[in-house]
């Protein structure tokens, strides 16, 4: 026999009727009050897996344009700062979660131009350097090359200063 069935036989003066229109209304509204509770927290779940990424953009944008870091030990670092950040705000996330986070935080700002992959490295001509300064950008030219073939480009370099000259 349905609910609504029983409702219609009994008296609606008893005390029973009442019990089951009451159990009538908590059945009918279960499932609507189930679907808030889910909708709730999975609402929930999205404004705080947003406010991560949020949070992962800003700290991915300065260390991926750091100079010197290889890309494994910017990864780290963003993800030690994340995990840190996370964890003073008492959320509670596993730290293994937060490799994929920063990887897509990456791809987001690179696809979005905020971050730059290939950073130029500027000099000055090397006309403007001194010698010191032009031997502190060369890589150990000394281990490379022999120290003969150094002294007789010097020589030629002084030769042809000066012939020009005169």
């Amino acid at each position: 026999m349905d609910l609504t069935q029983l409702i219609n036989s009994v008296d609606h003066s008893s005390p029973l009727y009442y019990v089951l229109i009451a159990v009538y209304i908590v059945t009918m509204l279960t499932p609507y009050l189930k679907g808030l509770a889910k909708n709730a927290k999975l609402s929930h779940l999205a404004n705080r897996s947003a406010y991560i990424f949020e949070e992962a953009k800003e700290i991915v944008a300065p260390i991926a344009n750091e100079v010197g870091l290889a890309n494994a030990d910017r990864r780290e670092k963003a993800v030690d700062k994340l995990y840190a950040f996370l964890t003073s705000h008492k959320i509670n996330v596993k730290r293994n979660d937060l490799y994929a986070v920063v990887e897509t935080a990456y791809q987001y700002m690179k696809q979005h131009g905020y971050l730059s992959d290939k950073q130029p490295i500027t000099t000055p001509s090397p006309e403007d350097l001194s010698e010191e300064q032009l031997n502190a950008l060369t890589p150990n030219a000394d281990a490379f090359e022999n120290k003969e073939v150094i002294e007789n480009e010097k020589q030629e370099q002084a030769n042809d200063n000066t012939k020009e000259g005169e």
